[in-house]
């Protein structure tokens, strides 16, 4: 805008302005000190709560390019007016996402809660039918003047924050109401009862509690309606209507309705979606099911029992096994790698069995697996890893052993090294080799037997209860005789040193012979007590 020729072009905008339609007088433009902005006020032909008010703002902001064209001047509308209508205009728009992104979480959540689709895309709908319910009241009591006169009620226009406010604390409630009815009838229909009779015993479990807590919830906020101011009022009202309508027509209503027509349905989650979905486990169904766990292992004292037992990781698994190794014992497993990999895991507690019980020395899995830990060594006689190339036998076995000690120590003491080279190589003699271990021995150099004691040795320093050995590339067809000779000198090496127990075995390899076996352990004075486990791995759905 020039300078020169400012006045003439304020008064020109200023009558541009009173000439719109719906203002009905337009104040002198006169600039500031610095000569870079200028306040023209405008007052409407209606008042600030009148719809036609916005539509007067909106034809003020719709001459803003042509002021720009004709005076190159920027223009803009503001003051309470129009600030007001802005935020009508942004919560309005924000309406619908915030409801999207609530309802959308709940969704997910109450299906990881009740491992059902048909539930949460329920309990989603409804609750908008309360939320439509309590605006629709809302706005023909307040806006339209329906029974105004009675509640004492100015009819005017509403708030423009209401519909989030309302949304978020109906909808927390009636998730709350939705949870306390629908858990009953979950945990009912798990403990065995049929879709309907869950429903019945459900509802009449929890029916009392929603019941007291609506109407607790609808008095606090129904005594705002006659006495309180008028924005607290309009809130007041919203929210007891929603809650009435959520409770006592939907949640107490419609939902039992509904979960009858859908049947054992209701209960159902696709199962590629239930394996990827946390299980929260609100009912207590996975305690039940340790507390069974538990009592099976109990009932059995063996070291290690499998009733009908599935080991999977993912799309692998086997088919359901069944064993009973006594403590002690020795279990001869066969199956190819990836089978072999599974029973370990279960064994030593980091994977979760598919279906079926077991224990190991009396702790069930899944659910005592932590225990099992500390307790659990593994060794793969057919493979040497990186620390074992780069460390020899000496440093091995006091590393190793320092996890035996209950003291913070790097490595064990050295007469226990010394203590547990003497045997491998006792064991070592009584096998016929006539080769002699010692500290500075390296294992990579060592032939299969002699490797094998030696790892064996390092293994059972930490003084395990159970000791799982893979033969790896050792244990096919043609070395039937090495492995005889490496059962053997598992006999005879495990032992727990502290205890004297005999530490429990599973031996894995892709050939493995019972008879043969038993041959090898029948010179032995453990007498140990030998299975034989064939492992069939498949492709799962």
């Amino acid at each position: 805008m020039d300078n020169d020729t400012l006045l003439d072009d304020l008064e020109k905008i200023r009558d541009e302005v009173a000439a719109v339609d719906g203002v009905e007088m337009a104040g002198d433009a006169l600039p500031n000190p610095t000569v870079d902005s200028a306040i023209i006020q405008v007052v409407p032909t209606t008042g600030p709560d009148d719809p036609a008010t916005m539509d007067t703002v909106q034809r003020l902001r719709d001459l803003a390019p042509q002021i720009e064209d004709n005076y190159n001047a920027v223009s803009s509308v503001t003051g309470m007016t129009a600030v007001q209508i802005d935020i009508t205009d942004r919560l309005n728009g924000a309406l619908l996402p915030f409801a999207g992104v609530v309802v959308g979480i709940s969704v997910v959540l109450l299906t990881m809660v009740f491992r059902s689709l048909l539930v949460p895309i329920k309990a989603a709908v409804s609750f908008l039918l309360s939320a439509f319910a309590a605006f629709g009241l809302t706005v023909l009591v307040f806006q339209d003047g329906a029974v105004g006169e009675i509640l004492g009620i100015v009819p005017g226009p509403i708030i423009a924050f209401l519909p989030v406010l309302l949304l978020a604390i109906v909808f927390g409630l009636a998730m709350d109401y939705e949870v306390f009815l629908v858990s009953g009838m979950r945990e009912s229909y798990v403990h065995g009862h049929t879709a309907r009779e869950a429903i019945e015993e459900g509802f009449a479990g929890a029916a009392r509690v929603v019941t007291a807590a609506a109407l607790i919830m609808f008095f606090v906020f129904a005594a705002f309606v006659p006495e309180g101011a008028g924005v607290i009022k309009v809130i007041a009202f919203g929210l007891a209507v929603g809650i009435f309508f959520d409770a006592f027509l939907v949640r107490m209503t419609l939902v039992p309705a509904l979960m009858t027509l859908f049947g054992d349905r209701a209960w159902t989650l696709p199962k590629w979606l239930d394996r990827k979905l946390p299980n929260l486990d609100i009912e207590g169904e996975q305690l039940r099911e340790h507390l069974d766990a538990a009592r099976w292992a109990a009932e059995h004292s063996s070291g290690i029992a499998f009733d009908q037992l599935q080991l999977r990781a993912g799309k692998r698994g086997t088919e359901p096994l069944d064993v009973e190794l006594p403590a002690g014992g020795i279990l001869l497993a066969s199956g190819d790698p990836l089978d072999r990999k599974l029973l370990a895991d279960t064994i030593a507690g980091r994977l979760e069995q598919g279906s079926g019980s077991g224990h190991v020395l009396g702790r069930s899995l899944p659910g005592d697996s932590p225990a099992l830990v500390s307790r659990v060594t593994r060794v793969d006689l057919g493979n040497l890893d990186d620390r074992s190339r780069d460390l020899d036998l000496g440093q091995l076995l006091a590393r190793h052993g320092a996890f035996a000690t209950r003291m913070f120590r790097s490595e064990a003491p050295a007469a226990a090294t010394n203590a547990a080279l003497q045997r491998a190589n006792e064991v070592l003699a009584e096998l016929g080799e006539t080769l002699r271990l010692d500290r500075s021995s390296r294992l990579e150099l060592l032939e299969p037997l002699p490797r094998a004691v030696a790892q064996l040795s390092i293994a059972l320093a930490e003084q395990p209860e159970v000791l799982v050995v893979d033969l790896g590339q050792l244990g096919s067809a043609s070395t039937q005789s090495l492995i005889a000779d490496i059962v053997r000198a598992i006999d005879l090496l495990a032992v727990n040193q502290r205890s004297g127990q005999l530490v429990t075995v599973v031996v894995c390899g892709s050939h493995l012979n019972l008879h043969s076996t038993q041959t090898a352990l029948a010179r032995s004075t453990h007498q140990r007590e030998s299975r034989e486990l064939a492992l069939i791995g498949k492709e799962l759905r």
